[in-house]
């Protein structure tokens, strides 16, 4: 558990801001109790305008613990999470942690900039004294840092010295012992390491899993299902339960084809032609009985929810570390409207008496998806978009509604805001000389956009892209629009020419809905 935290001179933060974690006592649920006499907060919310630095704050912490524990196998490998202040951009990034890891607590601070660790300093209270376990300096480049080890952890002469010949002035001192198989006895390295790497994850989850594998793996452990089942029930009255299903997938004979040419594994081969898929089925309750509903009819809320649950659930059982960024961003931010102007009940139902309800949307969607550049392959084929956030500018987030406009049933209001993008799948590329594909959507008011205001931004670990449309941009209700970038190591570019529209007629249900 973290119990504080600073920052300075990071992404939009120049001054030093802190978070602490620390409770005088045992005054509610939310508070634990990490060693004797010791209780810090479990959970932190942070609130506030849009743009005043809460993602930043997020994205400083994952970048302390990723810093720590991950290794460069390049002396001259860029430190990709340093994004300095662009005004003090010279001037080192500043990061300071202290948390409980197996109930000890470690104190880590560390300088550095884009191509070295100028300083860090790891300290451990193994009885409850405070006691170093290393620290480092940055000497001068190509020679190696001059790193000190802490009298308790007992290492040998032969155990310093090669910890210090595999460190490089881009990683961390610990990050070694995930690198080097070193023979010498490093248990207290690989302890914390291995800790810090199975509880610390990536802002908004670790990516790794589908929603599929999620409730699949929650499915066969008793007590996860339970509490799935049970968050389900509340979030959606509605739902029963959930079960695993397998579906049929079509594939078509010309991508067939296509794959059986690639020099590709035959296992892979296997897997993308594969007749089936898992999936998952949820049961419903009506009046009239229950019912099926499969997954790729539940609301993005639903899918969001889904993998909360899954943080949730680890974070109430064991000592998981979450970030969650604008976690209610995409959970119910739709507009469904419904008008029927001069209606009469005596003319206006059905043959049973029913009214039809058919809903449309106030808003529009926006779906952003970018293709990566080969480039973005080496050193080798990645699993998981480099894409960490997408933005949307120069629109208006606030509206004034009234469904009895017919022209005009939402007009947009206001300052232009930015909007976060939620995060969707990931095609990986087949191979080296193959792209990726990385989706991200949002819903947006419908509003005109002057030329050169639309843009949207997109930030990897260790550098910010943007594509601005040179024209005017203008979105309607209840259309979709799909907007095709490219994305090379220096430029982001639009395919095709133009950002395409079609009607939005996702809605929930295959048919209107009907009154009682």
């Amino acid at each position: 558990m973290i119990r504080d935290f600073w920052v300075k001179n990071y992404l939009s933060i120049r001054d030093k801001q802190e978070l602490s974690f620390l409770a005088k006592g045992p005054s509610s649920e939310l508070v634990s109790e990490v060693a004797d006499g010791v209780f810090l907060y479990k959970l932190g919310v942070l609130y506030g305008a849009n743009a005043s630095g809460k993602s930043n704050m997020l994205i400083a912490l994952n970048e302390v613990f990723r810093l720590l524990v991950l290794p460069k196998s390049d002396a001259n490998q860029r430190i990709n999470g340093s994004i300095p202040f662009i005004l003090t951009k010279n001037a080192p990034i500043e990061m300071h942690v202290s948390f409980y890891a197996n109930g000890t607590r470690y104190d880590y601070d560390v300088k550095f900039n884009g191509k070295h660790i100028l300083s860090e300093v790891l300290c451990y209270y193994p009885n409850k004294s405070k006691s170093l376990f290393y620290e480092r300096s940055f000497v001068g480049e190509n020679i190696q840092a001059d790193v000190k080890f802490g009298t308790s952890l007992k290492l040998q002469v032969k155990t310093q010295e090669s910890i210090r010949e595999n460190t490089l002035n881009n990683h961390s001192v610990l990050s070694v012992c995930s690198k080097a198989a070193l023979k010498e006895d490093i248990a207290p390295f690989n302890v914390l390491h291995s800790w810090i790497m199975d509880n610390y994850h990536d802002v908004d989850g670790d990516g790794e899993k589908g929603i599929v594998e999620i409730l699949k793996d929650a499915y066969i452990t008793p007590s996860k299902r339970k509490f799935y089942n049970t968050m389900l029930q509340k979030a959606d009255l509605n739902i029963l339960e959930y079960r695993p299903i397998v579906e049929d997938r079509f594939v078509p004979s010309e991508y067939r084809e296509r794959i059986q040419k690639e020099n590709i594994p035959q296992e892979m081969k296997e897997a993308l032609l594969k007749p089936t898929a898992d999936s998952v089925a949820f049961v419903n309750h009506s009046v009239n009985g229950d019912f099926d509903i499969p997954l790729k009819w539940q609301s993005k809320g639903t899918i969001k929810y889904i993998r909360i649950l899954d943080a949730l659930y680890d974070m109430i059982t064991s000592s998981h570390v979450y970030y969650l960024d604008e976690l209610g961003e995409d959970l119910h931010n739709d507009l469904l409207y419904y008008y029927a102007p001069g209606f009469n009940p005596g003319t206006s139902l059905d043959e049973k008496g029913k009214l039809n309800i058919q809903f449309n949307h106030a808003f529009c969607m926006i779906d952003i998806n970018v293709t990566l550049g080969t480039e973005f392959n080496k050193p080798k084929v990645l699993d998981d978009s480099p894409i960490v956030k997408v933005t949307l500018g120069g629109t208006k987030i606030a509206a004034n509604v009234d469904v009895k406009n017919a022209v005009s049933v939402v007009t947009a209001s206001g300052e232009a805001t930015d909007i976060t993008t939620t995060k969707g799948t990931f095609d990986k590329a087949a191979n080296a000389e193959a792209n990726a594909k990385s989706y991200f959507s949002c819903i947006a008011i419908p509003q005109e956009v002057g030329a050169n205001t639309f843009k949207v931004s997109l930030m990897t670990a260790g550098k910010r892209y943007e594509w601005t449309s040179a024209e005017p941009v203008e979105l309607k209700s209840g259309y979709r629009y799909t907007l095709k970038l490219s994305m090379g190591n220096d430029v982001v570019l639009l395919k095709g020419g133009s950002i395409t529209a079609t009607p939005w007629t996702e809605i929930t249900g295959l048919k209107p809905l009907e009154t009682e």
